[in-house]
């Protein structure tokens, strides 16, 4: 359970770590075009810490190999634990380091409607259901659901690489038999 909580640990601080250089790169406030691609990068950042929690339990196993299910639920709670440090951030972040986050991004979605012609009838019918797109409710369910979702979808893709005899599972056992000819 240790492994779990310190991949959990690392990586729900991974996708704090990001959200804050996106806000200090200005991704949240005057790059907002950059961020509309560069959101969806937090949603990759589980994959690691998933991948290097389950090959240490694999490696630590005897024999090398756990079972599909242990390495499943090895990535769940590591996926549980990043999520809930990630949704809490994200109200702390909201609430306190970037509550302009939302006017942000519905000043640029509205500007982007208008610059492409649409009238404005249409763009505040729009801007409207980007407020509840981007209300605080919306934010902390996406955070919650998304990161809970990809890490859950990357657990089960992971899980079924090193635990059959695939070709991840033969090169990383290959690489282990050659670390220990060297020593």
């Amino acid at each position: 359970m240790i492994t779990e909580i310190k991949f959990g640990i690392i990586s729900g601080l991974s996708i704090i770590l990001y959200t804050l250089l996106e806000y200090f790169l200005g991704f949240h406030s005057t790059r907002v075009a950059v961020a509309e691609y560069a959101d969806y990068l937090a949603f990759l950042i589980p994959i690691a810490p998933l991948f290097f929690a389950m090959n240490h339990k694999r490696k630590s196993a005897p024999e090398g190999q756990i079972p599909f299910g242990r390495n499943v639920m090895t990535g769940l709670t590591i996926a549980v634990i990043s999520t809930v440090i990630a949704t809490i951030f994200i109200i702390f972040y909201l609430k306190r380091i970037n509550p302009e986050f939302s006017d942000a991004r519905i000043a640029f979605e509205s500007n982007k409607l208008f610059a492409e012609g649409i009238p404005e009838e249409i763009v505040i019918q729009k801007v409207n259901g980007l407020r509840l797109q981007y209300s605080f409710g919306a934010q902390i369910i996406v955070t919650f659901f998304g990161q809970l979702i990809f890490s859950t979808f990357y657990t089960l893709v992971l899980s079924s690489f090193l635990t059959q005899n695939t070709l991840a599972t033969l090169l990383l056992n290959r690489s282990k038999k050659t670390q220990q000819k060297i020593k």
